[in-house]
């Protein structure tokens, strides 16, 4: 890491560190040779795997607020037609067009801030418990919470919230006449213009919910998919924890780290409860390997071309404790030491790979070493395992080759202890088991596997929450606006609705006529929010595994849940309406 002065800039530090890159491969070629530098910003790799899902949440945000200002405008819209004879009156008893503006924009104004006040109090406690609940998986969210730029913001928005949709009724003053709207009443010109912008504001607003509906339901089936993944070991009672030998105690280049890891390997398996131990340089799905230069014996390669697998420092026991599946041949043994022939495992991947259409047990392979000499050594295959997910449960297989600790010494390796019964039982006892062996090693990372395998999903699964939760909350607002569009159209056709039945209409009849006004609405919303959120999967692909983006099972899924709530929002006032008795409907107008 490095502090860049303010007047040099990524491409300059890119170029002088290449320069100083290339002076050290021709100093140490054994180290340096094959190595390169790539310079970027640390805020970027922070939340490089989190920048697409939070544009994705922000654009539910997005779509959340438009839900809720349609809401809003056909809420004052029928309030402005309620109101237009009140303003009559007002205006002819003597009040002026900009007191009556000055009324309309003060009660929208206070509604909205009071609104926003309440919406920044349901926001702290939100973050809050979102925080906590994701702070051991997610660190970022620690951080999250409310500041002033985020009070000013809603301050803004609340604001002019108010003032805009405030000027919707005080726009309705002009050209008020008393005597027009005393005779018109709430069903005049202006009354119809409102009823369709009213119709299209429900459209939207059910164009929007499915846009959020559809990315919703992809994002939980890829995460039910994920958790499908077969990650090529058994997570279940399983221990883990990290653990450092210091190099001044156990030097690099002798055999003491592996004397102190076989004999605590052996102290640890003699625990109660514990049926196995073994040690690994990284754990799976920690995304955290070495790539290494590999040659296969026979194979003829160009400068560059050379296979660059994974590779894996084991100690017997490794791959049985994780049950890591055996195809051919044997896992590593205690034999196989610094004095034993080299030895290596790959990967099933990297056996089809190197070896098509033959067995893998016995061939030879280079490896690069953390010495000069064994990167020259040939090691024989030994046997062929299964493919691990070590990068992620939605990353392709790669090539894998697996070395023994023996042979190639690491300091720093994570112990993995398969149990009887709660893998975090024996935490205790194993600790006890290394500061028996040395009182100045500590742990790092006690969890089981179980947890790391959760955590590796834990943005998926923080995305696919708050997006669901965003998506259900556009679907009741959703279905409040229709509800509200289709009961403030049955008042407004009282006298319509009494006039059918006295003519014959059955209430059968009636009751199938407003429902069907709210699925007209329904389908319309609904064949624009399919087209869009088409438009917005393109998008969202990259988030998406196991699935296409324009998954049927999700989009029928969604129009179907979208059709019973249109279905639910219209059936109350229709069977409101179809009690009507005709002779109260044409007394009352």
């Amino acid at each position: 890491m490095a502090r860049l002065l303010p007047e040099v800039t990524l491409q300059q530090a890119q170029a002088d560190l290449t320069v100083i890159n290339r002076h050290l491969a021709q100093q140490f070629p054994a180290v340096y040779a094959t190595t390169g530098v790539n310079v970027v910003k640390l805020q970027d790799d922070l939340v490089a795997n989190l920048r697409l899902s939070l544009l994705v949440l922000l654009g539910a945000v997005g779509f959340l607020l438009l839900i809720a200002c349609a809401n809003i405008a056909n809420l004052l819209l029928a309030r402005a037609t309620g109101r237009r004879r009140e303003m009559a009156v007002r205006s002819a008893l003597g009040a002026s067009r900009a007191r009556l503006a000055q009324q309309a924009l003060t009660e929208s104004v206070l509604l909205s801030l009071s609104g926003g006040t309440l919406g920044v109090a349901l926001a702290y406690a939100s973050t809050r418990l979102i925080s906590a609940a994701g702070a051991n998986l997610i660190p970022e969210l620690v951080e999250v919470g409310i500041d002033f730029r985020v009070l000013g913001f809603t301050a803004a928005i609340s604001l002019l919230t108010g003032v805009l949709f405030g000027m919707v009724l005080a726009l309705q003053l002009r050209g008020l006449n008393l005597i027009d709207v005393m005779k018109q009443g709430d069903r005049g010109a202006s009354g119809a213009r409102h009823d369709s912008l009213r119709k299209g504001l429900a459209i939207s607003e059910f164009a929007l919910a499915t846009a959020l509906l559809v990315g919703a339901g992809l994002l939980l089936r890829t995460y039910a998919k994920l958790r499908g993944v077969d990650p090529g070991f058994n997570p279940q009672n399983i221990l883990t924890m990290g653990i450092g030998l210091p190099s001044s105690k156990y030097p690099f280049a002798t055999e003491k780290p592996a004397i102190f890891y076989r004999e605590l390997l052996s102290r640890i398996a003699a625990l109660p409860g514990v049926q196995s131990a073994g040690a690994v340089q990284v754990l799976p799905l920690s995304n955290d390997f070495d790539t290494v230069e590999a040659r296969v014996e026979g194979q003829v390669y160009s400068p560059g071309t050379e296979p660059s697998p994974e590779r894996y420092v084991v100690t017997p026991g490794y791959l049985q404790t994780m049950q890591i599946g055996l195809v051919s041949g044997r896992s590593f043994a205690e034999a196989d030491n610094a004095i034993a022939p080299l030895v290596v495992m790959v990967s099933e991947t990297a056996a089809e790979r190197w070896w098509p259409h033959q067995d893998a047990v016995g061939k030879r392979l280079q490896v690069s070493g953390n010495s000069l000499a064994q990167s020259v050594l040939w090691r024989t295959v030994v046997g062929v395992v299964k493919d691990v997910k070590q990068s992620g449960l939605d990353a392709p297989r790669t090539l894998q080759v697996y070395v023994p600790h023996a042979q190639y010494m690491n300091d720093s390796m994570v112990l993995v202890v398969r149990t009887a019964t709660d893998p975090l039982s024996p935490a205790k006892e194993v600790r006890q088991e290394i500061s028996a062996l040395d009182r100045e090693l500590a742990v790092s990372d006690v969890a089981s596997m179980e947890q790391v395998l959760s955590g590796s999903i834990a943005s998926r699964r923080f995305s696919t929450i708050l997006l669901g939760a965003f998506a259900w909350l556009g679907l009741v607002l959703a279905s409040i606006g229709v509800y509200g569009v289709i009961s403030y159209s049955v008042a407004q056709r009282t006298r319509e609705i009494g006039i059918r039945i006295a003519l014959g209409a059955t209430r059968k009849d009636v009751f199938a006529l407003i429902v069907g006004q709210g699925l007209r609405l329904f389908f319309l919303g609904l064949a624009a929010g399919v087209l869009a959120a088409l438009c917005l999967m393109r998008l969202m692909s990259s988030l998406l595994f196991g699935i296409s983006g324009v998954d049927p099972a999700t989009f029928f899924g969604v129009a179907l849940l979208l059709g019973v709530v249109a279905a639910l929002a219209s059936y109350i006032p229709a069977r409101r309406v179809a009690k009507v008795d005709p002779v109260v409907a044409l007394h009352c107008e």
